[in-house]
């Protein structure tokens, strides 16, 4: 807030308003003269009875984390949505939370990947973004939403007010398919799926070409197709980064029920 100043009557009645730079939180009023105000209210009245001075006070907000907008947006045909997270307030804490997408209208076995995960925010860091893979399934099914959340902030940051926000996938289908995209010739439908289904995470170029390359180069050979899809799943199956994340599931679920899964 900028200082201000004016010459009013005596007894006048003043509206006097203090607006917090991005960060802070109006604290209160001091004030010195006959006409003063102390208080909370903002904005504030002050009768003038005299010379008056009035000081707004303030402090540095709470760090908070939230969505940036309530709703975003994707094409089917785009393979991923960005989602946006910000800070507020109080910049010089870290902090952690964690994110997870659960079904609406769209459904995570064919319109999109389950996501889930943890941010973390060092000191000064006041935006992350993760992502949600959109499968372009090829159904003529409308547009679709995902619900995503935000929960248990930890470390120097708490919860902000927009926690749940909605991703909406566009449909780009018209007429109903003649043919599964898995089988589609060159494969990469297929070898998506995998990075997705195992990995959660969008295929790098090279490992997107050599395994499509794997199985497109059968042909129309029925035989050689199927027993190159196998080959490429068992290959993502036995994948070190697979492996790390199945082991953490398998702690996860061990902690918290006694058991691994299955």
């Amino acid at each position: 807030m900028s200082p201000a100043s004016g010459f009013f009557n005596s007894g006048q009645s003043v509206q006097i308003t203090a607006t917090p730079n991005i960060g802070l939180i109006f604290n209160g009023w001091t004030g010195s003269g006959t006409g003063s105000y102390t208080g909370s209210d903002n904005p504030a009245t002050v009768t003038v009875n005299g010379p008056t001075t009035e000081t707004a006070a303030f402090v540095v907000a709470p760090a908070k984390l939230q969505f940036t907008a309530s709703t975003y947006g994707v094409t089917e045909g785009v393979t991923q949505a960005n989602i946006a997270v910000e800070r507020t307030g109080d910049s010089s804490v870290a902090g952690t939370v964690d994110f997870g997408t659960t079904d609406n209208t769209a459904h995570q076995n064919k319109d999109y990947t389950l996501a889930g995960g943890t941010l973390s925010f060092a000191a000064g860091e006041m935006s992350k973004n993760f992502s949600v893979l959109i499968t372009d399934n090829a159904y003529v099914d409308g547009n679709r939403s995902v619900t995503i959340t935000l929960s248990n902030a930890t470390g120097g940051v708490t919860l902000g007010t927009l926690t749940t926000a909605f991703l909406t996938i566009t449909d780009n289908d018209s007429q109903t398919p003649t043919s599964n995209p898995l089988d589609n010739p060159d494969a990469l439908f297929f070898v998506r799926q995998q990075y997705s289904d195992f990995l959660g995470r969008e295929p790098d170029p090279g490992g997107l070409a050599y395994w499509a390359e794997q199985v497109s180069s059968c042909g129309s050979n029925v035989a050689c197709i199927v027993s190159r899809r196998v080959g490429a799943s068992a290959a993502f199956f036995v994948e070190n980064e697979f492996q790390r994340t199945c082991s953490v599931v398998n702690r996860i679920h061990r902690a918290a029920h006694g058991t691994v899964p299955g």
